[in-house]
């Protein structure tokens, strides 16, 4: 069991990987976790750590408004675990850093396309990308996914 944390904001910058981003997750998923920030940017988190962190701001129980990830190794497997965890409308963020991640134009769209109809998440950071930047290929995935996309747009992500 964990004691409740108190502390607004934590940075930690140690290379812990994905398998300290997984004891993250569990602390950060408690209901007796407080915490509303957390800087985990240069901590070489990659997709399995992304998914754990994903899962734990999904549950409904995480109280994080502020989460960055940039500069880590999360590609488009860790990236389709942020969209799972926004759409399910549990999520606490309002402010999500991915950028300086290996994702492609592809899933940084999706990602924008999911946080325009988020609820709670208002600003997700990586580099700018529009329709135009995506490959054929890119264009067949958002096609076969179900949200909805505006195409004239140019997202922050």
């Amino acid at each position: 069991m964990f004691a409740p944390l108190m502390m607004a904001h934590i940075w930690i910058d140690n290379r812990i990987g994905d398998e300290g981003a997984r004891h993250i997750a569990v602390a950060i998923g408690s209901v007796k976790c407080l915490l509303t920030e957390l800087e985990l940017g240069g901590n070489r988190i990659g997709d399995e750590g992304a998914r754990h962190i994903a899962t734990a701001i999904g549950s409904g129980r995480c109280a994080l408004t502020m989460l960055r990830l940039n500069e880590n190794r999360i590609g488009d497997g860790g990236a389709c675990y942020f969209v799972a965890a926004i759409e399910n409308g549990k999520c606490s963020l309002s402010l999500l850093w991915l950028s300086v991640n290996p994702m492609s134009p592809c899933l940084k769209f999706v990602i924008s396309q999911a946080l325009r109809q988020s609820e709670s998440v208002h600003t997700v950071v990586m580099k700018y990308v529009t329709s135009q930047q995506l490959s054929r290929e890119e264009l067949k995935v958002l096609l076969s996914l179900s949200l909805t996309y505006r195409w004239t747009d140019v997202v922050q992500i």
